[in-house]
């Protein structure tokens, strides 16, 4: 069992399922948020601040947003066999990832993201050397049908599309450090049991 920031768990086949949220959390309590009233950042959080987060206010941010809601401590499992993940919150909010090994040299990750009520807020699929990328995810939002396109690579950058074509681009380092900010203010690292 271990405590994560990034659920590496979801096997770099699906790194912009850890983006998906706007501000930072901290299971072990070394939350640099700033916190405001509510224990949510504030305007003076690293993860608000573009030069911390390069997807601070950007449509990768804000893709989930108003549907998935993560809130308290989260408990994460892993089929080590198939390599299937589920993460949940303490309100019920989950991002489920499983992996279909049909074509053994392309394995393909399915991930559906559901808020604490139950709703499918988006789906992903990942597939691996794919589109110019050593991994690519297409997420659907449930409630319009959005598209945003996630493609990393193998030294870590990534580039955002999102909905109405807009790119963002990001190194490696500014990717580890949007995903120190990638649950939420109301959300914790999970707790991974391998």
């Amino acid at each position: 069992m271990r405590t994560s920031h990034l659920p590496s768990v979801l096997l770099a086949c699906s790194l912009p399922t850890l983006l998906l949220a706007s501000a930072c959390g901290d299971k072990d309590g070394d939350d640099t948020s700033g916190g405001g009233a509510d224990g949510g950042a504030t305007s003076a959080s690293p993860c608000a601040d573009p030069e911390y987060n390069a997807l601070a206010g950007t449509c990768a941010e804000t893709f989930f947003a108003g549907c998935f809601d993560p809130a308290g401590e989260c408990d994460g499992t892993v089929d080590i066999a198939s390599g299937s993940t589920t993460l949940t919150w303490a309100n019920g909010a989950t991002v489920e990832t499983t992996i279909d090994y049909s074509v053994p040299t392309s394995p393909v990750a399915n991930t559906t993201i559901t808020s604490s009520s139950g709703a499918v807020c988006a789906t992903g699929v990942t597939k691996t050397n794919f589109g110019g990328c050593a991994s690519q995810t297409t997420y659907t939002r449930t409630s319009d049908g959005a598209i945003q396109i996630w493609c990393t690579q193998n030294d870590g950058s990534m580039e955002v599309v999102c909905p109405g074509g807009e790119g963002i681009t990001v190194t490696a380092a500014q990717a580890r450090a949007a995903g120190e900010c990638a649950y939420g203010s109301e959300a914790e690292p999970c707790v991974i049991d391998y």
